[in-house]
C-alpha cells in the first residue's frame, strides 16, 4: 500500500509505556474486529468469543495483566513499531478524511467528527472501563476513541492475515464502529431485528463494520498496490466465527458467532469497496 512518511496526525497517540497498572480488568464497552476469540482460541481452544458477553449496551469483561513495569516491550532501543505507527498516522489521517467526505456527501445533517486512535500496550484505562491487549484491537463508545496494541499484528499474521493493507483493514474496521457510532446504527439494528438474540444482531453490527473499511478501501483505490485487496480478503477470512472455531479443534457453532463467518465478512467487505455507499452496508434490514 502507498503511504507518506512523516504525515502529521495529532489524531493518533502513542502511549505506550505510560498506561500500564496492576489490578484486575474492569468492564469494558467495546466494537472489535473478533480478536478476543482468537486469544481464546490459541491459549484455550475454545469456540466463545469473549466479545459475546458484550451486553446490547456495549458492556464486557476484559481478562489479563498489565505489565507492571509501564515500560514499553522495546525497553530504550530502537522501536520496532517506528515505521508502523508513521504509516498508521498516514492511513488513519486518509481514513478519516474519507469519513468526512462520505458524511458530507451521503448523510444529510450530520457532519462526521474524528476519532482518536491510541496505541498502547498490555493495557489501558478508557471511559469504557480498563482493558487489557488481550481484547485486541477495539473502539469505546464512551470516548470516541480507537484503541490496539501493536503486537495483535503478529497473531493475525500466524491466522493468515498478512500483509500492510491487511493490517490497515483492521484499523479501517475499528473506525467503522465510530462510524456506527454516530449514526446510530446498534440502536437501528437492535429495532430492526427484536426477535434476534445478542449475537445475532453482534454479527449485523460488525458486518457492517467491515463494509465500511470496504467503503474506505474503495476511496483509497489510486493507493493500492498489487495484491491488497486480496490480504484484506485475506485477513476478514481468517478471523470468521467458523474458520477461528475450526482453527481451535472445536466444533462450529453459529449460535456462539458474534462476527460472522468468512464468507461474511469477505462479502460485506466487498460490497463496499464495489459501492462506495453507505446504503449498500444497511445489514440492519437486508439478509447478511
Amino acid at each position: 500500500m502507498k503511504w507518506t512518511r512523516g504525515t502529521r496526525n495529532d489524531d493518533v497517540v502513542d502511549v505506550r509505556g505510560k498506561t500500564a497498572r496492576g489490578g484486575a480488568a474492569t468492564k469494558v464497552g467495546v466494537g472489535g474486529i473478533g480478536v478476543a476469540l482468537i486469544v481464546l482460541l490459541i491459549s484455550r481452544l475454545t469456540g466463545v468469543d469473549v466479545s459475546n458477553v458484550v451486553s446490547s449496551e456495549g458492556t464486557g469483561q476484559a481478562g489479563g495483566q498489565p505489565n507492571p513495569s509501564g515500560q514499553p516491550s522495546h525497553g530504550t532501543g530502537p522501536d520496532p513499531f517506528a515505521d508502523l505507527i508513521e504509516q498508521i498516522k498516514d492511513v488513519m489521517k486518509h481514513v478519516q478524511d474519507t469519513w468526512t467526505t462520505v458524511f458530507d456527501q451521503q448523510v444529510a445533517g450530520t457532519p462526521y467528527r474524528r476519532a482518536v486512535l491510541k496505541i498502547f500496550e498490555d493495557g489501558i484505562e478508557t471511559k469504557c472501563g480498563y482493558a487489557t491487549s488481550d481484547i485486541g484491537p477495539f473502539y469505546c463508545p464512551g470516548d470516541e476513541y480507537a484503541y490496539i496494541d501493536l503486537r495483535f499484528y503478529k497473531t493475525l499474521d500466524k491466522l493468515g492475515g498478512p500483509g500492510d493493507f491487511a493490517q490497515m483493514y483492521v484499523l479501517a474496521h475499528e473506525i467503522g464502529h465510530h462510524v456506527q457510532t454516530i449514526l446510530g446504527a446498534q440502536a437501528t439494528i437492535k429495532r430492526a431485528n427484536p426477535r434476534e438474540t445478542d449475537n445475532q444482531r453482534s454479527v449485523r453490527q460488525e458486518l457492517q463494520a467491515d463494509c465500511y473499511a470496504g467503503i474506505w478501501a474503495n476511496a483509497a483505490r489510486d493507493r493500492l498496490e498489487a495484491g491488497d485487496l486480496q490480504e484484506a480478503l485475506a485477513a476478514a477470512k481468517s478471523i470468521g466465527d467458523d474458520s477461528l472455531q475450526r482453527r481451535g479443534g472445536g466444533t462450529v457453532n453459529p449460535e456462539s458467532f458474534s462476527h460472522g463467518t468468512s464468507e461474511q465478512r469477505m462479502k460485506w467487505f466487498r460490497r463496499g469497496f464495489e459501492t462506495g455507499q453507505l446504503t449498500a452496508c444497511d445489514t440492519a434490514t437486508q439478509p447478511i
